[in-house]
């Protein structure tokens, strides 16, 4: 399980093909002074999803888990693959998250904090194409309960790298740093 950061590439020469340069930018000017916000991601997002030839055709080839598209000040994308049977654990971003799921299945669990403990407070079971605004603050875990992998755009309304933020590693009920290798370390296969 790993993060990748996509090599610098160009909006692909295929005809029709989905172009994530001009939906950066858009992603970026509407989060900038006088845009719409979030309401204008998930618009974007659900635009972006809603032609899955042209969005394939458009991004890199998805080989890790999480692969960086975009990252600036106002916005950050990323390309998020998640294995089949794995729950990844509980964590905050501490900004608004828009995700538009464009292939498979994933279930997203929030969760409140009551006094140093973390409490689940609801499932949202996506299949694709579906997008979904995670509510805000939310800590969330996520699952993909499906026999494939899942593909999705995550638009983060921020600098994701830096943000300091936490997860959580259930078993012990205690709330860490985030850094990569402990989101990672702490995901579980579940059960048969």
């Amino acid at each position: 399980m790993t993060t990748k950061t996509a090599s610098p590439f160009t909006p692909s020469d295929k005809v029709n093909a989905f172009n994530f340069r001009a939906f950066a930018d858009a992603c970026r000017d509407a989060l900038g002074e006088g845009g719409r916000g979030p309401d204008a991601i998930v618009q974007l997002v659900t635009d972006a999803i809603a032609d899955l030839g042209a969005l394939k055709a458009g991004l890199p080839e998805l080989t890790e888990d999480e692969t960086l598209l975009h990252m600036c000040d106002r916005v950050t994308i990323f390309a998020i693959r998640l294995t089949p049977g794995l729950l990844y654990p509980p964590h905050n971003h501490f900004m608004p998250v828009v995700i538009g799921l464009y292939g498979g299945a994933e279930t997203n669990i929030t969760y409140d904090e009551v006094d140093e403990t973390l409490v689940s407070t609801g499932k949202k079971h996506l299949k694709a194409p579906a997008v979904h605004r995670l509510p805000e603050p939310a800590i969330h875990a996520v699952v993909n309960e499906g026999q494939d992998y899942s593909e999705a755009l995550h638009v983060y309304c921020g600098n994701l790298a830096n943000t300091n933020r936490n997860v959580w590693d259930l078993e012990r009920q205690k709330k860490l740093t985030f850094t990569e290798e402990r989101y990672f370390g702490l995901s579980q296969q579940l059960s048969a």
